[in-house]
């Protein structure tokens, strides 16, 4: 007997989905096997295009607690001019991360963080 367990995406939006298809605000909800328990919610407002020496409309999207809807942080993008960045937050609003593309786009993007690695595996240990 196999058993799968999947996890399923159900997403949100208005009418500007089919309009601005990269740019349209919307809600996912994220949720775990057959009875569908909700794992993590998130959150995007409507944005401008990811795009260099941007003074505003910056792209983000806020992740939640599936089940209390509690803060758990978020991803932002900074301000840039040659290379794309990116910082996640706690849900205190504290830099965690910083994220950035390589400077030649052959290569993988880095992750700016001594203990990334660390903090990842623990976490896959504790889900588990």
């Amino acid at each position: 007997m196999l058993i799968q367990t999947t996890f399923s995406v159900v997403e949100e939006s208005d009418r500007w989905g089919a309009f601005c298809e990269r740019l349209h605000p919307f809600k996912l909800t994220m949720t775990f096997g057959k009875d569908r328990q909700p794992v993590a919610h998130y959150e995007r407002p409507f944005r401008c295009f990811v795009a260099n020496c941007k003074c505003c409309c910056f792209q983000e999207i806020d992740v939640f607690d599936g089940i209390s809807l509690r803060s758990l942080g978020s991803v932002r993008e900074s301000c840039w001019i040659c290379m794309p960045q990116f910082r996640i937050y706690d849900a205190e609003h504290k830099e965690l991360y910083h994220i950035t593309t390589p400077h030649c786009y052959c290569k993988k993007a880095t992750i700016r963080s001594k203990r990334f690695l660390t903090i990842v595996l623990c976490r896959l240990r504790n889900s588990s």
